[in-house]
């Protein structure tokens, strides 16, 4: 018990550190003395120390089971394993805010040990030191304030409730949803990403502050920024794995508020990633840029915002907090107070370069841009217009799925088309002669993709619309246009360099390992599509299938029969499992046994109820899952019925190679090496 008092104290003297280095930069500024601000930056070390060890504290009383603080009583009980008591810390409000702040504290003190040696640093960036650290500071005041303040995770139980018994002395217990190995790793690398990204706004706003416009903070910038995407798509697909897997309703997105706030910043940050590099090369973009960067710290925060003010019903959100209010007033005051000040600099962000041809790269970058910008803008008015329609219209209305695929859809098919368009076409200005000749073999391959599709729906009389069909264009468009960038790049090198084939590709993706690594990604980004379309407008369902013991179904069009061949009935401690044994087969071939799962919990939850949990299984093949979730189960007679849910997905693993292939080029793409080494760009 002690020691989560002294966490709490910890915390607190967090507080108080953040607020000295606020002051250290405010004397350093105002005394031109940089002593403050070496200072400062040690600050930052320390206030990172104190969270880590205020965080450790609340993680020990997880797993000691200290249950008079009530936190820890909500999110955990006795019977818990050890690694998701460790989870307790990001699963709820509370502990979910010192975790954010830990994390606020831990990329300071990255940015500050790099900004270790500023005697011998260039000027500009010197000069930015003292306001970056101001901004990261007081971002993390705020969570803190809030942490502190508003929510405190370490708030006890009052004597008189624990004498009366008013509550659980071995913990209420963590919502049985949770307890899966995604609560692991999905919610850290969310958290992880969005606090990132902290980072490049804060080189941003230093910029400004600072008067330091040139292209340096844009050079630097752009590393931490790959950074913190690479960092976000690996939540937001784990977010989607987790949903396919436990939900049991045969999908991975579902447009739902919370998954929104996630996919908001990451479109613009990927707005942001191709927009810098017609500043490097251009100089141009340069208000835009600072714009992207401005908006996707808003969209981070703003989804910490969603999750816990109740403002929008989710599965995923904590429950209505007390901090909506806050959170929305320190966004509001943040977001306005950049614009501001990037409408006071406007003159001096002016472009060296104008955009004299839309047929050129920087155009097709710019579009590409507002492609994302709007469907991040389209998703954010949609995620609110049930709150905007009861508050101005008191008309209750709800946003479901088609209607977010029928508004966002146009934008995407120009998005892909432009993602393919972009990188083929020269800087400055091409001819479409140019362009014709690049695109022949690309056009040539989509118009073959669309005749063999257009053949295999008419065999199997499917008739999913014109969508479908332009998206796996698109996909195609750019997979074809990527090959042909390696290809000829290859055999230039081959040419000029007499290297071999292998040589060849394998020097030219090292010797500019930016640019490459950026095809490698769009290569994975085209897989994810094919599998989106796919899995989306071609799975098979079979919904409700009653079975008794031998009985079996088969689900037309696929070739697969599945045998209910019994059940078997443990009790494992917290609950009561029933299993159910199922017997798969394929065109008449036994090809697997799948056990899909009812889990009845024993102990009631907040609401008196006792959670029944279903965990699904999967079939899984490089070509479809067969995916099968247990409806329910009932006695009848002398005899159990079972009742299942399944469904074929085609290709949705495509979505998760193209996941790890997203991964590899980008962290290739940010290696120090080739080009990025000699100071040069694309």
């Amino acid at each position: 018990m002690e020691i989560v008092q002294l966490a709490e104290q910890m915390l607190r003297l967090g507080l108080v550190a953040t607020l000295v280095t606020i002051g250290l930069i405010f004397f350093g500024l105002y005394s031109k003395d940089f002593r403050f601000v070496t200072a400062a930056r040690r600050s930052l070390y320390c206030t990172f120390g104190l969270i880590l060890l205020s965080s450790a504290g609340l993680v020990y009383g997880f797993v000691e089971g200290v249950y008079t603080v009530k936190y820890i009583n909500h999110y955990s009980e006795a019977s818990l394993p050890l690694a998701f008591k460790i989870a307790g810390l990001w699963a709820g409000l509370d502990g979910s805010l010192v975790f954010w702040c830990l994390l606020l504290s831990f990329w300071g003190a990255i940015v500050a040990f790099t900004h270790r040696r500023e005697a011998k640093a260039e000027p500009e960036r010197r000069r930015l030191e003292p306001y970056l650290y101001l901004i990261l500071a007081v971002n993390q005041a705020f969570f803190l304030f809030t942490a502190v303040i508003l929510v405190n995770p370490f708030q006890l139980f009052s004597p008189e409730v624990i004498a009366e018994g008013r509550y659980d002395p071995t913990g209420t217990g963590l919502n049985p949803l949770l307890v899966s190995y995604w609560m692991l790793i999905h919610p850290p690398s969310l958290y992880l990403g969005f606090t990132a990204f902290t980072v490049p706004f804060a080189y941003a706003m230093a910029s400004l502050l600072s008067g330091q416009q040139g292209i340096w903070w844009i050079r630097y910038t752009r590393r931490w920024t790959m950074i913190a995407w690479l960092i976000l798509t690996n939540g937001v697909i784990l977010g989607g794995m987790w949903a396919y897997e436990v939900l049991g309703w045969g999908g991975y997105w579902a447009w739902d508020p919370v998954e929104n706030a996630s996919f908001m910043p990451w479109l613009v940050a990927t707005a942001f990633l191709h927009s810098v590099i017609v500043q490097e090369r251009r100089q141009m973009l340069k208000r835009w840029n600072l714009f992207l960067i401005i908006l996707t710290f808003f969209l981070c925060n703003f989804g910490t915002y969603l999750t816990r003010s109740g403002v929008v019903a989710s599965v995923h959100a904590f429950a209505n907090g007390e901090v909506g209010d806050y959170f929305l007033g320190y966004l509001i005051f943040v977001f306005g107070f950049c614009l501001t000040l990037l409408y006071l600099k406007r003159d001096s962000l002016r472009g060296e370069h104008p955009m004299r041809s839309f047929l050129s790269r920087e155009a097709m970058f710019f579009f590409n841009n507002l492609a994302l910008v709007g469907i991040a803008l389209a998703v954010l008015v949609l995620t609110l217009w049930p709150v905007i329609s009861q508050g101005l219209f008191n008309v209750e209305v709800s946003v479901m799925q088609p209607t977010y695929n029928r508004v966002t859809m146009p934008l995407f098919l120009l998005l892909l088309f432009l993602a393919a368009l972009g990188p083929q076409v020269g800087w400055v200005k091409s001819s479409l002669s140019l362009i014709a000749r690049t695109f022949a073999y690309p056009f040539a391959a989509a118009v073959g993709l669309a005749a063999v599709l257009a053949t295999y729906w008419w065999k199997n009389d499917w008739d999913p619309g014109y969508q479908p069909m332009l998206l796996a264009l698109g996909a195609t468009f750019i997979f074809t246009t990527v090959i042909l960038e390696f290809y000829r790049g290859t055999r230039a090198r081959m040419r000029v360099k007499r290297e071999t084939p292998g040589e060849a590709l394998v020097n030219l993706s090292v010797s500019n390992n930016r640019r490459y690594g950026g095809y490698v990604v769009h290569i994975g980004f085209a897989l994810c599509v094919i599998g989106v379309v796919t899995s989306s407008f071609f799975r098979t369902v079979v919904a409700g299938q009653e079975l008794r013991e031998g009985e079996s179904v088969s689900i037309e069009g696929t070739g697969y029969e599945v045998v209910y061949t019994g059940s078997t009935v443990e009790e494992t401690g917290p609950y009561r499992s029933t299993r159910l044994e199922l017997d798969l087969f394929k065109s008449g071939q036994a090809i697997g046994h799948l056990r899909p799962e009812i889990r009845f919990y024993h102990k009631q939850d907040a609401q008196g109820n006792k959670p029944t949990v279903r965990e699904v299984a999967i079939h899984r093949t490089f070509w479809e899952d067969l995916y099968v979730f247990p409806a329910r189960d009932d006695i009848r007679g002398d005899q159990t019925v079972i009742t299942l849910n399944l469904f074929v997905n085609p290709l949705i693993n495509w979505i998760w190679a193209g996941w790890i292939i997203i991964l590899a080029g980008g962290l290739f793409a940010i290696l120090p090496m080739g080009r990025r080494r000699l100071g040069l760009s694309d």
